[in-house]
């Protein structure tokens, strides 16, 4: 909240108004959206967490987390987080992660004003043992050969 008043003055002195009432700016978009803190504690989860931005400019609404594959320009929503005291976390636990895999996360903030967007962040998820392995197939092929094949996924 503001108040202002006036003071002017000339050769012989100087006058002082009386207080305005008082007043508030509209709100802008947020300043100075922080990067996520990432770590990949298994082959399919990533837990982000972060703090306040440097200038909310207004009440906040509410936090987006966005995911995307590094190098790739698709862009997912995984989150909405409510403003509440900093600093917060996120656990993307979603079934789309794949382990051994660079993931960028960024934060959008949102207030009244408008939406400001942070940097992009990249991990690496958890490497993991091979799935999905088939049985091999055999071939007989006389009394001491044989023919296997593998079928990689």
């Amino acid at each position: 909240m503001f108040s202002l008043q006036v003071r002017a003055c000339t050769r012989v002195g100087c006058s002082v108004s009386g207080m305005s009432q008082y007043f508030q700016t509209l709100p802008a978009p947020p300043e100075g959206v922080p990067a996520p803190h990432l770590y990949s504690d298994t082959p399919t989860s990533v837990l982000l967490s972060w703090g306040a931005p440097e200038r909310s400019n207004g009440p906040l609404e509410h936090w987006e987390i966005e995911r995307r594959v590094a190098r790739t320009k698709q862009v997912s929503t995984v989150g909405h987080l409510l403003p509440v005291p900093s600093p917060l976390s996120f656990l993307d636990s979603s079934s789309a992660l794949s382990p051994w895999t660079v993931y960028q996360y960024r934060l959008v903030l949102h207030n009244q004003a408008g939406k400001s967007t942070g940097p992009w962040v990249s991990v690496t998820t958890r490497p993991s043992r091979p799935a999905g392995l088939s049985p091999p197939r055999v071939k007989v092929l006389g009394s001491e050969s044989l023919e296997v094949r593998v079928l990689l996924c």
